[in-house]
């Protein structure tokens, strides 16, 4: 699945610093309160945990956009223009992927003094049919900017 990743895919980076304690398994609470009814469910269908960073030591997470993957001779997997042909396959299992990072996160996060880049353990991969909020939002400042406004919102 990881290598089918295309340009333009949005990719989380997440810190995560295991906590001493490790969190209960059994008698977890359920949501809902005395009724027993189930609580809010989030867009995913599982139910919030507004504790879950805490209890699972997530201490950053960071948005990225794909560019590039890469096999371990350096050729371009998910370049659809020169799809890779090679009669022998793709090089090894190690993939390397070149990202896209928000400047102004970045620029904020250089300021701060902390390696915040250095210590990302781990890479989070939505389903694609799910991963469609960045475009959405794009699409919508389109419509919203000066140029647009007169020509997709009526008057």
């Amino acid at each position: 699945e990881w290598e089918q990743l295309r340009e333009h895919d949005v990719l989380f980076l997440v810190t995560i610093n295991a906590p001493n304690n490790p969190p209960p398994q059994a008698n977890t609470p359920k949501f809902g309160g005395k009724k027993g009814g189930r609580g809010k469910r989030d867009a995913g269908g599982g139910e919030e945990d507004h504790d879950f960073a805490a209890r699972y030591g997530v201490t950053r997470v960071r948005g990225c956009e794909v560019y590039e993957l890469v096999d371990e001779d350096g050729v371009v997997l998910n370049d659809p223009l020169k799809p890779d042909q090679r009669k022998t396959g793709r090089a090894g299992d190690a993939r390397t992927l070149r990202v896209r990072l928000d400047p102004a996160q970045y620029h904020a996060d250089m300021r701060s003094g902390e390696d915040v880049y250095g210590g990302f353990n781990l890479l989070v991969r939505r389903k694609a049919k799910e991963n469609n909020f960045r475009s959405i939002l794009e699409t919508i400042r389109d419509l919203m900017s000066m140029a647009a406004v007169g020509k997709a919102v009526p008057p």
